[in-house]
């Protein structure tokens, strides 16, 4: 999952604990380098990310699809056997209908 830091000035000040101080930072050709001082505890804190629960759910459908294989071997090889029997049987009616479908959702898209 990428993460950018494309924020909004609202939503970078709505998240900053110096919200209405310029931002400095690497890209800063003025920043200078960082020293423990009162002044600037502040800049040397982690930031916190806290996530929603429906990012939560995102990311455990993610890591699932992601660890799940593409090809189910299982039904591949009952297919395999079928064929070499001689006892799988087409329904063309039924593939034509599935085509058509996807057709429908592809250009339901537009």
């Amino acid at each position: 999952m990428k993460i950018d830091n494309h924020y909004t000035n609202y939503d970078f000040d709505k998240m900053s604990s110096r919200a209405g101080q310029p931002a400095t930072g690497a890209m800063d050709s003025t920043a200078s380098s960082k020293t423990t001082t009162p002044e600037n505890t502040d800049t040397d804190r982690d930031a916190i990310v806290n996530l929603s629960q429906a990012s939560k759910e995102a990311l455990l459908i993610e890591d699932t699809i992601a660890n799940t294989p593409d090809i189910r071997q299982d039904k591949v090889m009952a297919i395999k056997e079928q064929i070499a029997a001689g006892q799988y049987e087409l329904n063309p009616a039924a593939i034509a209908g599935k085509m058509v479908d996807q057709i429908v959702m592809d250009f339901s898209k537009f």
